[in-house]
């Protein structure tokens, strides 16, 4: 059986290892991020429904009761198949080599159901395309069949389920007749249903299932393993310029996140905060920050060194601190938004510049480094441009 709980940790990896894998391979995130977190809830819903089953004992000689526990019988397994399809898409958009499962299982089913698959041209189907005919002979819309006979799409629809005739004892469990042209088949074309080959079918689904997991977390863990090559050489003796540039270079190799990361927000903001300048009778002050900004600086490696997304629980309590002292929240905010672009704000943030510059008693300035630096000094000084 397949191993659901290995399928859950790939899908809710608390590091989100998985989603910047399927990124950084060119994959789209929102569609097969989702797609899994589907997967994952199905699947196990299929498989332990699928468990309770034991297919021959799903008839029990009524008719009308048979007919429904086929229903939700090949309803369940043709979960399974959707799980199996959705995993086999993403595992071969992950690798080169394409996988496939092949099977023939359908022995019974092709050799009794002959006439009909030569009628409506499904000699050639797949195991898997023969399934999907299966279950919507004998699923919960029969009226609602389509075939393709010389090249034209044409609608058919299906009986109500029999058992086999006991004068044709060939082994099947129940069948149907479906009608097409009712002017050549005014009796339709009889159809069985082999449950013991559905469910040997699925056995095998389950096993392909599984080895597709095994498969996928193989390369996501060598992936992750090739991409996160661990600690920056020498990283404690660099200078805080040189901190921040070969960061930015490293979180572009090691995540899949190039341009809003919240890693890479950290060290544009570092960078900014570094490069003010200093504020006459404020100098003992300048010691203080450079530290901060190192130790933030130090705190972002160690996450970058092991491909985590762990918070930043240093450098946000760094850039709080300096943000809150502008006192209040509506200023705040507008001019955290007019510092990642958007102009609108342009006249709050000059307008709590000049505030500031008036605590101080500096001359205004207007840039970030400068913003962020006499922000800090207030921080320090216990005081807020609006109380």
């Amino acid at each position: 059986m397949i191993d659901l709980e290995k399928l859950s940790l790939l899908v809710q990896d608390r590091e989100n290892k998985l989603r910047f894998t399927l990124i950084k391979k060119g994959l789209n995130y929102h569609v097969y991020i989702e797609k899994l977190h589907s997967l994952n809830q199905w699947l196990s819903i299929f498989v332990k429904e699928f468990s309770k089953y034991n297919s021959k004992s799903i008839l029990k000689g009524d008719i009308d009761g048979d007919s429904i526990m086929i229903i939700n019988y090949l309803s369940l397994c043709n979960g399974i198949v959707d799980s199996h399809i959705g995993l086999n898409k993403i595992l071969n958009d992950m690798q080169d080599d394409k996988y496939e499962l092949n099977t023939n299982i359908f022995i019974n089913s092709r050799k009794n159901n002959a006439e009909h698959d030569k009628f409506f041209g499904y000699k050639e189907y797949n195991d898997f395309q023969y399934f999907k005919h299966v279950r919507a002979v004998f699923g919960q819309h029969p009226s609602n069949l389509e075939y393709r006979q010389n090249g034209e799409s044409k609608r058919a629809f299906s009986s109500w389920p029999f058992h086999d005739s006991i004068l044709q004892k060939n082994g099947c469990d129940l069948y149907t007749n479906i009608y097409l042209d009712l002017s050549r088949h005014g009796g339709g074309i009889r159809f069985n249903l082999f449950l013991d080959e559905i469910e040997l079918f699925i056995v095998h689904v389950l096993e392909s299932i599984k080895n597709m997991i095994n498969s996928i977390t193989i390369i996501v863990n060598a992936y992750i393993l090739h991409n996160c090559p661990g600690v920056i050489p020498d990283f404690d003796k660099l200078t805080i310029p040189a901190k921040i540039q070969i960061l930015q270079s490293e979180i572009g190799q090691r995540y899949s996140f190039d341009d809003y990361h919240y890693l890479l927000d950290a060290t544009i903001t570092l960078a900014r905060i570094h490069s003010h300048n200093p504020v006459v009778g404020y100098e003992a002050y300048n010691d203080n920050i450079t530290h901060d900004i190192d130790v933030s600086l130090n705190e972002i490696h160690s996450i970058v060194s092991t491909c985590d997304t762990k918070e930043l629980f240093f450098f946000d309590e760094f850039y709080s601190n300096i943000m809150d002292s502008i006192g209040h929240h509506y200023y705040r905010e507008k001019c955290a938004m007019y510092i990642i672009g958007d102009i609108r704000y342009m006249d709050i943030f000059l307008m709590v510049n000049k505030e500031i510059s008036k605590i101080l008693n500096t001359d205004a300035s207007h840039g970030f480094g400068d913003f962020y630096y006499r922000l800090y000094l207030l921080s320090q000084i216990k005081t807020k441009v609006y109380k």
